[in-house]
């Protein structure tokens, strides 16, 4: 029977791997080619499904990420799409484009910039450091951090806690939603952004962005 949808919470089931991101193996030959069209495509894609999430469906559904493990490049930005993110104590968070000269262009600077603030967000962004769920919790980039193995019996009482004042719960996300809205078209125009500087990646930049797609499968084997 149908039944309204109240939560969504967003996780993984290969351990210690929240998300490691996007694509690289495709990003290098599809830049090697010059390939505007499939990268767009490519962004567009991952920018329409988030945006989804950060306008809660346009269906008041309260979204939550749980991230358990590694979150890095598009894996962060996609916890960032969600209203809440909880974190288990050996999380660990990265935007590592940088190394191979490029951002992350589908949603990194929108989202985390209205959480920590642009400054902060790009500093974070233009490091390529690896944070802990700790200092994340610090920065106010992320909303709870949990003991390993916890995370989902806490996600569980997070919504829990706020069916008992739902209305008000309700109203304050809405809320937050028209005081610093995060429009469609400006992730859209982000993406057009990285694609030109995707495009514009030299050899060596490929060849670094190359490095990490082969230590991402890696991960993903030993995982």
């Amino acid at each position: 029977r149908e039944h309204r949808i109240e939560n969504a919470v967003y996780g993984s089931r290969t351990p210690g791997i929240f998300n490691l991101g996007g694509d690289l193996a495709m990003f290098v030959q599809t830049i090697l080619r010059k390939d505007r069209d499939t990268l767009r495509h490519y962004g567009h894609i991952c920018v329409d499904n988030m945006y989804r999430r950060v306008v809660g469906y346009n269906a008041q559904v309260v979204t939550y990420s749980l991230v358990q493990g590694k979150a890095f490049g598009g894996g962060f930005e996609c916890a960032l799409a969600s209203e809440f993110t909880i974190a288990e104590e050996s999380a660990t968070f990265s935007f590592p484009e940088v190394l191979f000269n490029m951002f992350p262009g589908m949603g990194a600077l929108s989202l985390l910039g209205r959480r920590i603030g642009l400054k902060k967000a790009e500093d974070i962004i233009m490091s390529g450091n690896v944070f802990t769920a700790r200092e994340m919790l610090e920065l106010g980039a992320i909303d709870e951090v949990v003991a390993d193995g916890t995370g989902l019996d806490a996600t569980r009482e997070m919504i829990k806690t706020r069916r008992r004042r739902r209305n008000a719960y309700r109203a304050i996300s809405q809320a937050k939603r028209e005081f610093q809205p995060v429009s469609h078209a400006e992730m859209r125009a982000v993406v057009e952004i990285w694609v030109d500087a995707a495009i514009a990646l030299e050899s060596r930049d490929l060849r670094m962005m190359a490095r990490l797609a082969r230590a991402q499968d890696r991960i993903s084997l030993i995982s």
